[in-house]
């Protein structure tokens, strides 16, 4: 019975000990892996698109700018977003956010036109796999080649959103590789210079 007195005494003991320790600083959440593998990529990145669906404007040129990546204060979780930049009139805002757990990251596709803004697709990546929302569907297609180039890791995701795609692909190291907007034009990447 003595024995155990101590043993209780040296628990409580080790425990303040260890409260006492902490730095009183909160765990943080990071984005998983798979998200930073097909979204995370440096300020002035060029994605230069052909237009397939309009030859009198053979291609489109969008330059990643105003990227931030830090630790919201909310949930202690990180959030990197950035802007992909056509002209002064338009660019899609990418924004990737730990979800609101640790399995799972939100990845949205925002579309700016003028004063105009919407939400044009939405992801959810998990460390497996991706997947999106109630209507929305997305497929791990693979290997996809466009334009005479070939990719591995390739995600389709055909939305029914009122946003401003119909269909995007994405791919592993490239991000954004297809896009198929519902006002008919289509984007293939021609060449990503990081």
């Amino acid at each position: 019975m003595k024995l155990s007195k101590y043993i209780i005494a040296f628990l409580l003991l080790g425990t303040v000990i260890f409260i006492g320790c902490d730095d009183g600083k909160e765990v943080e959440f990071y984005l998983i892996q798979r998200t930073k593998d097909y979204f995370n990529f440096t300020d002035n990145t060029r994605w230069v698109y052909d237009v397939v669906s309009d030859s009198s404007h053979p291609v489109e040129t969008y330059t990643l700018q105003n990227k931030i990546r830090n630790i919201r204060a909310e949930g202690n979780s990180e959030i990197m977003a950035y802007d992909l930049v056509r002209d002064a009139q338009y660019k899609i805002n990418v924004r990737c956010e730990v979800g609101p757990t640790e399995f799972a990251d939100r990845i949205s596709f925002l579309v700016e036109e003028g004063a105009s803004k919407t939400v044009s697709a939405f992801v959810w990546a998990q460390t497996h796999r991706f997947y999106a929302e109630n209507n929305d569907e997305i497929n791990n297609i693979g290997a996809d080649t466009l334009n005479g180039k070939a990719y591995q890791d390739v995600w389709q995701l055909k939305t029914k959103r009122n946003g401003d795609f119909k269909e995007i692909k994405f791919a592993k190291g490239y991000g954004l590789i297809y896009i198929d907007f519902k006002d008919g034009r289509k984007l293939c990447l021609k060449e990503l210079n990081k």
